[in-house]
């Protein structure tokens, strides 16, 4: 490693980039900030698999220009991230359904078919989840130019908050003024986001050895610290994922209104007020949502 390269490594505030400087990190950590930049770097990579990627996404990913869809915001785009793999799904789905919208799945379909070649700890496996965050949007796109509501499940915070996780001790985030915090100018941006949080109390074993250095109470400090620069709303879990469904769905009803042709996100004053019951849904969706957790699956993205 050269001497400069060591330098931007050491210095937060020194941009890092490549070996042929063709891609700019943001400064202090390994996240890349636009699409052209990670297009730069998967072209600088020779390996197969970069090579192959690169191609599915031009190819599946991205098969109609931007300028095609229509330019339509009556439709929320609605982000689902969370702790707890089986809940958040459960809660996406019901959510979507009861919005009469569609849900979607992260990585995008395009892609998926590369997650299990991605090799571990590498900058290719992060760069191709930040890839991801392009086919997604794509995909949202199209459907909110069909006046569709989309829930999504997974996005680009949860990459933001795994590299700052890993890129910095746990009393050493950068403060929420940084510009690592800035959502990427070239990203679609969702609406609202949910963090739903599976709290340990929620587990079957209850005792937990957990340091507090771990990675799941430090990532909800971080949705935490971000609330004030995104449109971000903690959802603490419910044993029932249709009852934590519920909960989201009547805070889209009560702070995000439509005006002007744009979304806005109104945080609370008070509580939500209850607009449905289960005796209002239909069948179709009453179903299948009453298990309680029997097997607690942690998530952490890449």
């Amino acid at each position: 490693m050269s001497l400069a390269a060591a330098i931007c490594l050491l210095i937060p505030g020194i941009p890092k980039t490549s070996a042929k400087d063709n891609f700019t990190f943001a400064p202090g950590l390994d996240i890349f900030t636009n699409l052209e930049d990670l297009l730069n770097f998967f072209r600088s990579d020779a390996s197969l698999l970069a090579r192959q990627i690169l191609k599915v996404f031009k190819r599946d990913c991205l098969y109609v220009n931007n300028a095609a869809f229509k330019d339509s915001s009556e439709k929320p785009f609605i982000v689902i991230v969370g702790n707890h793999r089986a809940t958040r799904e459960a809660v996406g789905i019901t959510v979507a359904q009861m919005l009469g919208g569609k849900y979607m799945t992260y990585p995008a379909p395009c892609l998926q078919r590369f997650i299990s070649q991605m090799p571990k700890g590498t900058m290719l496996r992060r760069a191709f989840y930040f890839l991801s965050n392009y086919a997604s949007a794509f995909y949202v796109k199209i459907q909110l130019s069909l006046n569709n509501p989309v829930v999504l499940n997974g996005y680009y915070f949860e990459q933001l908050t795994f590299s700052i996780v890993n890129s910095f001790p746990p009393d050493g985030a950068p403060p929420v003024v940084s510009e690592l915090y800035n959502f990427p100018e070239d990203l679609l941006r969702p609406n609202l986001v949910f963090f739903v949080n599976f709290s340990d109390q929620l587990m079957f074993k209850r005792v937990t050895t957990r340091s507090p250095a771990h990675w799941k109470p430090r990532t909800v400090n971080l949705y935490r610290l971000m609330q004030s620069r995104h449109p971000i709303v903690i959802q603490e879990a419910s044993r029932f994922p249709r009852d934590t469904a519920f909960s989201i769905y009547n805070y889209i009803l009560d702070h995000l209104r439509h005006r002007d042709g744009k979304w806005h996100h109104e945080p609370p004053g008070n509580k939500c007020t209850v607009h449905l019951s289960i005796s209002h849904l239909p069948t179709t969706y009453k179903y299948n949502l009453y298990y309680p957790p029997t097997e607690v699956t942690d998530v952490a993205v890449m």
